[in-house]
């Protein structure tokens, strides 16, 4: 769902140091001494870093927690990072799950789960997905968990190898555990608010889904409004709610009728409200006021900037 299409994909110091959670002297000390990354610089000679720079930091941020030394990391490739930084999740995974008497791991959690699935095994699926859900961390659950098994699940549901009630299965455990992050990750009190939902005729909710998760996760007021919403129950949900934000998902193309449609809800948007568009990069539709994404690291940066500007 979700890269951002604005003209700058490069990210200030400001909203850097929120992604990863580096001080910004930090930072600093680990390009000048280490290379660690190289930001580009402005006319003023500003530092913006690009998105693979806010995956760098992040992953030798972690790796230092875990106690490496960032002079002997530094000067690994992201390929090698990455690798590292696997290793010590499945490692920390797998303590967590042996403290509470599970074996729960992400390759041991992804496939046995679309296992169940194709053989309807409800049960199973539920219990291996909230296992995850409840030993992960809420980010690496999003990305290392759900987002695999839903594009398992696009594939096999594109070679007829799965059938839409086995995408609604997946679909209904997704949208349980959003009510479950609701409950452990309750949002700051004064938090902006985010009605998620897609319009009508789009009945694919699970880029909105996984949304909602990220946002939950980071303490935001999330009102998830399922699949195939109409305009006019829409503009009356964001009224109502005096919602900040309006997180709506577009997965099948749009015929002339649809875009009309689309176009005059967005129109009609309160001021207060910004419209962001979780859309696949080949999903030709746009609006001036809407902020086009097509993955979720740029959904994260919209997601940090917005609890930034409400502090």
């Amino acid at each position: 769902m979700i890269r951002s299409e604005e003209p700058q994909a490069l990210y200030p110091m400001r909203v850097v140091t929120r992604l990863t959670g580096l001080h910004p002297d930090t930072i600093r000390a680990w390009e000048r001494r280490y290379d660690a990354v190289i930001p580009q610089r402005t006319n003023g000679n500003t530092r913006m870093f690009s998105a693979g720079d806010v995956r760098r930091l992040s992953i030798l941020r972690e790796l230092v927690d875990h106690g490496h030394a960032i002079g002997h990391i530094a000067s690994l490739s992201d390929e090698a990072l990455a690798v590292l930084v696997e290793e010590h999740r499945a490692e920390r995974a797998a303590a967590s799950a042996r403290a509470l008497g599970q074996v729960v791991t992400v390759p041991a959690i992804v496939k046995p789960y679309l296992g169940a699935i194709a053989r309807f095994d409800v049960r199973r699926a539920h219990d291996l997905l909230s296992r995850a859900a409840a030993v992960l961390p809420p980010r690496e659950f999003v990305f290392d968990v759900a987002l695999p098994i839903l594009r398992t699940v696009g594939e096999r549901w594109s070679n007829e190898e799965l059938g839409v009630a086995q995408e609604h299965l997946v679909t209904a455990h997704i949208q349980g555990l959003l009510e479950t992050f609701g409950r452990f990750h309750p949002h700051d009190a004064g938090a902006p608010r985010i009605v998620a939902t897609t319009p009508g005729g789009q009945r694919h909710a699970m880029g909105v889904l996984i949304g909602s998760m990220l946002a939950a996760a980071r303490g935001l007021d999330v009102v998830y409004l399922g699949p195939d919403l109409p305009a006019a129950d829409i503009i009356w949900a964001v009224d109502a709610s005096e919602a900040q934000v309006l997180l709506l998902g577009l997965m099948m193309d749009l015929d002339e009728r649809e875009t009309e449609q689309l176009t005059d809800l967005l129109d009609r948007l309160p001021s207060r409200c910004e419209p962001w568009l979780g859309v696949p990069p080949y999903h030709t539709f746009s609006h001036r006021r809407a902020r086009r994404m097509t993955d979720f690291e740029a959904l994260e940066v919209a997601l940090v900037e917005l609890a930034a500007r409400a502090r």
